[in-house]
């Protein structure tokens, strides 16, 4: 035997590379050495490695459908609770909407909605001609329909209205009204007055929107003010008309 042939495993055949069997694997030219055939090994193994693959892939926690079902067969937040638990939560619900309650209540016997006329005017007011015993002011819709409706600018949402009880033999009353800025709003009113009369008197302007008078409660603007001059009658100057007082026009509504 020579030195290659020495080389080769024992069950090598000759030293011809086309007759090395498989169990063979050379480096080189004569470097060989022997390896088992498990080429039906590695079939079996892949096998299993995909059928193990397909089963955690079936079973994947994340997937959508075992979310779903663990989701599904998981007990509410509220179920999970002990019973000391839950009537705490119930106390802390029942004592913010308690809270809200009463603050409701606060702040809107803070917004000021009683007629601000005793505040501003000494009842009765006694002039020259004419002697006012009562003054009331309000807001409200104005009338569109009907025997007598209010002769007011179209758009008109809200128009302020003042009442007077007034007592005199013979004369004259004349209304203005003014904005928050003193800005004379609408026309003003001329009546006469002879014995006692209870006069209910409206602009002819007024809010356009509804939100202008919630804006007026709060207090957000200055509030609108009311003239009322005496006169010796209707058809009387300008000149002959003096002041008997200025109120301001409160925030109720009727």
């Amino acid at each position: 035997m020579t030195s290659k042939d020495s080389q080769l495993p024992e069950n090598s055949p000759s030293g011809n590379s086309k007759d090395i069997p498989k169990e063979f694997i050379g480096f080189g030219e004569n470097n060989f050495w022997e390896l088992e055939d498990n080429s039906e090994q590695s079939l079996d193994s892949e096998k299993s490695y995909a059928v193990m693959e397909k089963n955690l892939s079936s079973e994947n926690l994340g997937s959508p459908q075992i979310q779903a079902k663990s989701f599904a067969y998981s007990p509410g937040f509220f179920a999970t609770l002990t019973k000391l638990e839950k009537v705490s939560i119930l106390a802390i619900v029942a004592a913010l909407i308690i809270t809200a309650a009463l603050a409701a209540i606060h702040f809107s016997q803070e917004i000021p909605v009683d007629s601000q006329i005793s505040k501003k005017v000494s009842l009765p007011v006694e002039g020259e001609i004419l002697s006012i015993s009562s003054v009331e002011t309000y807001w409200r819709v104005p009338v569109t329909q009907g025997e007598n409706p209010d002769i007011v600018r179209r758009g008109i949402k809200l128009i302020p209205v003042i009442k007077i009880q007034a007592t005199g033999t013979s004369g004259a009353i004349r209304i203005f009204f003014r904005d928050s800025e003193g800005t004379l709003v609408g026309d003003s009113t001329t009546l006469a007055v002879s014995g006692n009369k209870t006069l209910h008197i409206s602009a002819t302007d007024g809010f356009t929107d509804m939100g202008m008078h919630a804006s007026y409660r709060t207090g957000e603007n200055a509030r609108w003010m009311i003239q009322v001059l005496e006169g010796p009658a209707i058809d009387a100057p300008i000149e002959k008309f003096k002041v008997l007082f200025e109120t301001e026009i409160s925030t109720h509504i009727r």
